[in-house]
């Protein structure tokens, strides 16, 4: 198969890029722990190193905001990538298998993110 796009995925059918080629939520929301799962070793030591920026002592916690804006950047990234980057890094069955699991991903992340927020509000409420 002739390649005339640099962003088409090597070898694969016009059908397999438009199914591949889109955002990833499991990614966006779970960063460097679905990367892990996809086997996207080099996002295991750019997330933690994103998260330790925070526990830096800085004044008026700049680093908590640097932190944060990492993480941000990191997940943007990941959710506009990760599809790519993971059909590429694993060999799949299939289309539907591929996307079955990134929906998981997507579920787990949600998941993830709501209970995170409950416990923030959680905290945040006692500590008033």
């Amino acid at each position: 198969m002739k390649q005339t796009n640099s962003t088409l995925l090597p070898d694969a059918p016009d059908v397999i890029q438009k199914e591949i080629m889109r955002w990833n939520w499991g990614a966006f929301l779970l960063g460097w722990i679905w990367a892990l799962g996809n086997r996207l070793w080099i996002w295991l030591p750019i997330g933690l190193a994103a998260n330790a920026i925070a526990l830096v002592p800085s004044p008026d916690n700049k680093a908590i905001l640097i932190s944060l804006i990492c993480q941000a950047v990191i997940s943007v990234v990941l959710g506009v990538k990760g599809s790519e980057w993971a059909w590429k890094k694993k060999k799949w069955d299939s289309i539907e298998r591929f996307k079955k699991t990134q929906d998981r991903w997507r579920k787990w992340g949600i998941v993830a993110t709501a209970v995170g927020f409950i416990i923030g509000v959680i905290i945040g409420r006692t500590s008033l």
